[in-house]
């Protein structure tokens, strides 16, 4: 386990997130908190199409007076079993980039996404920067309150994203203006982030 120099904490955005519009919470698809697999809850959604999004940990700095040790994330169970992996929040400084793939197109039709908070080691905020329509946006998720399936991006033209402003590109760091908090993450695409996209757009 890592120690950190624990810094006074900072402006959330600041050295990772440009400015951006964060977007009303709404509930679409009714899965909040539930804990089933990706592929099991978009086999029964009705969905045109549904993708089970596999986190990309890349550690950006170790072994400094920012970033201490050569662990900059660690590997875990959460209360529900399910593999996560999880950090400590750094203040402003930025030490690991977790990242997603959006896989269809954005001629699929309108989607929603979802994000599996673990039951376990998050006690803090993520701020997501996601890429749709050009232009970069920020939606933050304070982890501590809540576990299982939690809705993304909503009412975003109406709670769904239309087939012109799909994210191309998901991510957050550790880098949300906390010091000593926790953030988690589900460990594989069955616990990521699930892109579920139906009609069209």
């Amino acid at each position: 386990m890592r120690l950190r120099i624990l810094s006074a904490a900072v402006t959330a955005t600041a050295a990772f997130l440009a400015l951006g519009s964060a977007p009303a919470h709404a509930n679409m698809r009714g899965w909040t908190g539930q804990t089933s697999s990706c592929a099991a809850l978009t086999g029964t959604d009705g969905s045109v199409g549904a993708g089970c999004l596999q986190p990309s940990v890349q550690t950006l700095e170790r072994n400094d007076a920012n970033c201490p040790g050569n662990d900059q994330y660690f590997p875990a169970t959460d209360g529900y079993g399910k593999p996560i992996q999880w950090t400590y929040s750094n203040g402003s400084h930025a030490c690991i980039k977790v990242s997603y793939s959006t896989p269809f197109p954005i001629t699929l039709g309108d989607c929603e996404y979802w994000f599996y908070a673990p039951a376990g080691h998050a006690t803090g905020t993520i701020y997501f920067g996601y890429w749709a329509g050009g232009a970069k946006h920020i939606f933050a998720l304070n982890e501590n309150p809540v576990e299982g399936w939690q809705p993304l991006f909503t009412d975003f033209q109406h709670g769904v994203f239309g087939v012109s402003q799909q994210p191309t590109r998901i991510e957050f760091q550790d880098n949300n203006g906390q010091s000593g908090n926790q953030i988690a993450w589900g460990a594989n695409n069955q616990y990521g982030i699930i892109q579920t996209c139906y009609g069209a757009g």
